[in-house]
């Protein structure tokens, strides 16, 4: 597994980085902003559109593409702390200051317990929380962000930072600052999921990663998805019709096992929402992917994707589960690798997926890892509490067991 799949940044990126250093160059000393509306936080959209521009590892879910909807629909009662990290800028000290890291956090309690603490927040739709922090000052920003815990007149000893990624640049700042400033830390879970990154060409990738009998059954479940109409792979292109292909999705998900669930977008006037307002807004900056594969006009699979920084994050695929014999999501997927590998500024996508995802795992080739840490904040008992946390956890899973083995010994007598 590549430990650096997420750099070096695409020319894109290294462009923008270059004007970042002539216009918005970030000084001393950092300030901290926390706002919980999103009335305060959309006073921040400028300097917060160019910060994810800029960051060091991108983050649509955090981007104001996902986050400033999510923020209007999930956190409209202010539980949500948004804390940004501010510095002067250095070329004009007069102008408005440089955002160099946004940290969204919850305020949380356990059960039972008096004891709080605080985590990154992972709203509805939310597969990645790995903050942004600027490329050009990111170990700083990390290092205000640590102090601002260690001192935040509301703060708690423990932060968890939750479904971030586990490799990186971003990564290897928070491991090297944590271990020089003796934060304890204590990752709880550890996993990979499947990541694309490009090859050559589509043809060069599905050679070199995909078994070539699944290669020979995706063909042939094809030819016979054909041989029931006219099967044709559709794009939504630049000038098109945006709701259509946004109602046909939500109405397809409605369909399949989701619905039944009461997962799909379908399902909550919340959920579609954010999905529309998402999608407007990326369509309308050149950063939404949507594909399907129809059947008579007919869509039988559909896959979103978004676009951030040199990378995508597959967002949602649905299927008709009337074809779910002939596999219309793995044929659709391979239309995927295909579209990716005609995209230039298009370096790698992440799967979003469940690390044991069965389709997807077969036919993408990389992978990334995501992590749970907890990380004592400095307060007192932040280190005891993260030493004494695998015990716990131990404990709570032997007697979980316990508790089972003797449920079902009583149920059999």
């Amino acid at each position: 597994m590549n430990q650096d799949l997420l750099a070096p940044p695409s020319p894109a990126r290294a462009k923008a980085g270059a004007r970042d250093a002539v216009d918005d160059l970030p000084g001393e000393p950092l300030s901290v902003v926390v706002v919980h509306t999103a009335d305060e936080l959309r006073e921040h959209l400028p300097a917060w559109r160019r910060l994810a521009e800029v960051a060091l590892e991108p983050n649509v879910f955090y981007d104001p593409l996902m986050a400033m909807p999510a923020c209007e629909l999930f956190a409209a009662d202010g539980s949500v702390d948004f804390v940004l990290v501010y510095a002067p800028n250095r070329m004009y000290p007069q102008g408005p200051p440089v955002l160099c890291g946004f940290f969204p956090l919850e305020r949380r309690r356990v059960p039972g317990l008096r004891l709080r603490y605080t985590r990154l927040w992972r709203y509805e739709h939310c597969f990645l929380c790995t903050p942004l922090v600027r490329a050009d000052c990111a170990r700083e920003t990390l290092a205000g962000f640590l102090d601002w815990l260690a001192t935040d007149p509301a703060g708690s000893p423990l932060v968890q930072l939750r479904a971030i990624s586990g490799e990186g640049p971003l990564h290897k700042l928070f491991v090297d600052l944590l271990h020089a400033r003796g934060n304890a830390s204590w990752t709880s879970v550890r996993y990979t999921r499947a990541l694309l990154r490009r090859a050559v060409d589509a043809e060069a990738y599905a050679l070199a990663g995909i078994d070539r009998k699944k290669r020979h059954e995706l063909r042939r479940l094809e030819k016979r998805l054909s041989e029931q109409g006219q099967l044709e792979h559709v794009e939504l292109a630049a000038d098109g019709d945006l709701d259509a292909w946004l109602d046909d999705f939500i109405e397809l998900e409605s369909r399949g096992w989701k619905g039944r669930n009461a997962s799909a977008l379908g399902c909550s006037a919340a959920d579609q929402t954010f999905f529309r307002r998402a999608a407007h807004e990326a369509f309308a900056q050149g950063r939404l992917m949507m594909m399907a594969l129809r059947l008579d006009g007919r869509s039988v699979a559909q896959k979103c994707n978004f676009i951030a920084g040199d990378g995508g994050f597959a967002f949602k695929i649905a299927f008709d589960e009337e074809f779910s014999r002939i596999s219309p999501a793995a044929i659709l997927e391979m239309e995927n690798i295909a579209l990716v590998h005609q995209r230039p500024d298009v370096a790698w996508m992440d799967s979003c997926a469940e690390p044991d995802h069965p389709m997807i795992n077969r036919l993408w080739q990389d992978r990334r890892s995501i992590e749970w840490t907890w990380v004592a904040t400095g307060r007192r008992p932040g280190d005891l509490l993260v030493a004494l946390a695998p015990f716990a956890r131990w404990f709570g899973q032997k007697l979980s067991r316990r508790r089972s083995a003797t449920s079902k010994s009583t149920t059999s007598s």
